[in-house]
Formats: structure tokens, C-alpha cells, sequence
């Protein structure tokens, strides 16, 4: 049932979002089908791909709702997956979501979502550290230095004043 609202609202959003673009000269080049997986289920829709000669086409309720291309998991149901992947193997995962729910997804799925996941985390953990400042001159301070000999678990400390 939740699916199926949610399919009918979609396509009714689709329907307003290619308005303005059709005023502008776009043309509704045609329909697409695509299959997102919720963890309440798997959700069909019909989205509309617009082309205007010498442009791009592209899909405006793809570019609304932020979806990759070939995606066919939501950002909230990959979250879930990577938790749930944080405890137990991928395996257990793949078969955990078979028994509590009708949705089917490989251990080698569930270990592309974490991965997927991982680099999202990854890219704003960065972001934020983009934001550092450079300082024009940069002081470092020591009073010894460790270096690593070739035999194994030796090293030479060599300290100063």
C-alpha cells in the first residue's frame, strides 16, 4: 500500500516538475521506468526524460530527488544496510533482510552499499578539513628523532639538547 502511494505521488511530482521546462522549449522525449528499494519495499514509478535540441536530456525528478543513475536502493535503506553490516557479515545481512522482510539483496550487494556508504562518509569528513587555513610559515619543534633500523622491532632514537 505504501508503495503504491508513494509511486502515484512521484509520478504526480514528476508531472508538475517538466511544466516550466516544457514553457522553455523542452520536449518530452519519453517515459522511463525505475525501481527504487525502500526499507518498506520496492517502489515502481514512471518518470519522464525531456531533450531540447542542441541539450542534454535528462530526468528532472532524478535531479530533484538527487538519484544516480542505475541506483536502485534509497540513501535511508544503504544506511541501514551498512549498520546492520557494522555487526555481522555480509552474508548474515543478506540473509537477515530474507527472513524479516521480502526484499532480496546478495552479500556482494550489501558489501557495495558499506563500501558506497564508507565514501560518501569519507567525502564529508574531508570537506571539512578542506576549510583548514594555510598559515604562511609553519614552526615545528623536537628533541629527538626515532629511526628504524633493518632488523625487525629495532630502532635508534637519537636525542638533541
Amino acid at each position: 500500500m505504501t508503495s503504491t502511494i508513494l509511486s502515484d505521488r512521484l509520478e504526480a511530482l514528476d508531472k508538475e516538475l517538466i511544466q516550466p521546462y516544457l514553457s522553455e522549449g523542452w520536449v518530452i522525449d519519453r517515459r522511463e521506468e525505475r525501481q527504487l528499494t525502500f526499507t518498506f519495499g520496492t517502489v515502481v514509478f514512471k518518470r519522464r526524460r525531456l531533450r531540447k535540441s542542441g541539450e542534454k536530456s535528462f530526468l528532472p525528478l532524478d535531479n530533484a530527488l538527487g538519484l544516480a543513475p542505475r541506483e536502485h536502493f534509497s540513501p535511508g535503506f544503504k544506511e541501514k544496510i551498512s549498520e546492520l553490516a557494522t555487526g555481522m557479515t555480509f552474508r548474515q545481512v543478506s540473509k537477515t533482510l530474507d527472513l524479516l522482510t521480502d526484499i532480496s539483496v546478495s552479500h556482494q550487494t550489501v558489501h557495495r552499499m558499506t563500501q558506497d556508504v564508507a565514501e560518501q562518509i569519507a567525502q564529508i569528513r574531508l570537506s571539512g578539513l578542506q576549510t583548514l587555513k594555510k598559515p604562511k610559515v609553519l614552526y615545528i619543534e623536537g628533541d629527538g628523532v626515532w629511526v628504524g633500523c633493518q632488523e625487525k622491532h629495532k630502532h635508534l632514537e637519537f636525542k638533541r639538547g
